[in-house]
C-alpha cells in the first residue's frame, strides 16, 4: 500500500512513461478510481478468465450501470451476503 504522496508519484510516472513511448503498460489493480484515471482500456478477470474488455465507458454502458465499480460487481456476478460476512466465520472457526 502506498501513502498518498507515493501513489501520486507512481501515477505521474506511469503517465509520463506511457504517452511518449507509445507502449502498452499493464496495470493490475483493484483500486478502480486509479484504473479509471490511468487506463485507456481495461480487462476484467474473474476466476482466472478474461470476461470483459473495453474502455471504462464501454464496460459501464454494456452493463447499464452508473460507475465502474457497479459494472465490475455486475460482470463478476454480484455480491452475496455470505461473502460480506465470511471473515466473521473464519475468525470464529465456523465454515
Amino acid at each position: 500500500m502506498l501513502d498518498p504522496r507515493a501513489a501520486l508519484m507512481v501515477k505521474d510516472l506511469i503517465k509520463k512513461l506511457a504517452d511518449p513511448a507509445g507502449k502498452t503498460i499493464f496495470i493490475c489493480s483493484h483500486i478502480l478510481p486509479v484504473v479509471e484515471e490511468l487506463c485507456d482500456r481495461i480487462g476484467i478477470i474473474n476466476q482466472g478468465k478474461l470476461i470483459a474488455v473495453g474502455t471504462v465507458d464501454e464496460i459501464i454502458a454494456q452493463t447499464k450501470k452508473k460507475t465502474l465499480e457497479e459494472a465490475f460487481i455486475a460482470i463478476t456476478g454480484g455480491v452475496e451476503e455470505k461473502e460480506l460476512l465470511a471473515w466473521r466465520n473464519q475468525k470464529s472457526g465456523n465454515p
